[in-house]
């Protein structure tokens, strides 16, 4: 296993989160900000739901199926399947920009509050415990530079070594750190780490995509297979991570294997 793979994974069994740097370079990021640009305007001509406060579009790549290669980053798919298994699977994503262009909502800082601002944790609980930690991660790409000025999200280290307790949503803890980076960075932190997105001081820009992964017998927040039937360029990777390989039969006599090998 090569040094960095193993950095990477000792941060995230240690300090519950790793920054991967110019995964993407600026003028790709740029890029990439366009297309964004653009998808929102669509949607919002169309009056589809973009969330209560920001822009916020699930599922982002089934309106434009080229930005699904943000969920299959060759380092990172590297990263989860040593700290998952192989044939771990995407449970969620979503594109995000913390700026809304509503001028109502612009000028009320409660709007920011509302977008993760809170402190709380991406894992579940069973019988009154969090899940382990390494069960599952959250990925962030950040496409505009991360900025204590934009509202970067803050976390508390090691947190994610805690399954007993839970964060006070508003308490000032002294010890929070900042997930601050340039644009085309890319962060992996575990679901159990304790987090909260930054108050920003101003309303730039501030692009992201953050995607949630865990093993292949988690259960998606969407049906992914139904929302791909008809994808005949899907490679195998990309079949196992939208859950193609882990469809339970229809009855007994379609087998009685859940995780199938493409």
């Amino acid at each position: 296993m090569k040094n960095e793979l193993k950095n990477h994974i000792s941060n995230l069994e240690k300090k519950g989160i790793t920054f991967l740097k110019n995964i993407f370079s600026k003028s790709e990021c740029n890029k990439f900000i366009k297309r964004f640009e653009k998808l929102t305007l669509e949607f919002e001509k169309k009056k589809k739901k973009l969330g209560n406060q920001g822009q916020t579009i699930q599922n982002y790549f089934a309106y434009d199926q080229k930005l699904l290669k943000f969920c299959s980053i060759k380092k990172v798919d590297e990263i989860l399947k040593q700290v998952i298994d192989e044939d771990y699977v995407l449970i969620n994503s979503s594109l995000t920009n913390r700026f809304n262009r509503n001028e109502n909502l612009k000028k009320k800082e409660s709007h920011f509050n509302d977008l993760g601002g809170k402190w709380h944790h991406d894992s579940r609980i069973i019988g009154g415990k969090r899940l382990d930690k390494g069960f599952s991660y959250t990925m962030l790409i950040m496409f505009d530079d991360f900025t204590l000025e934009n509202g970067c999200t803050e976390y508390i280290e090691k947190s994610h070594l805690v399954r007993d307790k839970f964060p006070q949503k508003n308490k000032d803890y002294k010890k929070n750190k900042k997930i601050t980076g340039k644009q085309g960075t890319v962060v992996i932190f575990d679901t159990g780490l304790w987090h909260r997105a930054g108050t920003p001081s101003n309303t730039n820009s501030r692009w992201s995509i953050f995607a949630y992964f865990g093993p292949w017998f988690m259960k998606p927040y969407y049906d992914f297979p139904t929302m791909f039937k008809n994808n005949k360029k899907l490679d195998k990777n990309m079949k196992k991570l939208l859950h193609f390989n882990s469809i339970p039969p229809k009855n007994e006599l379609h087998g009685t294997r859940t995780l199938k090998k493409l």
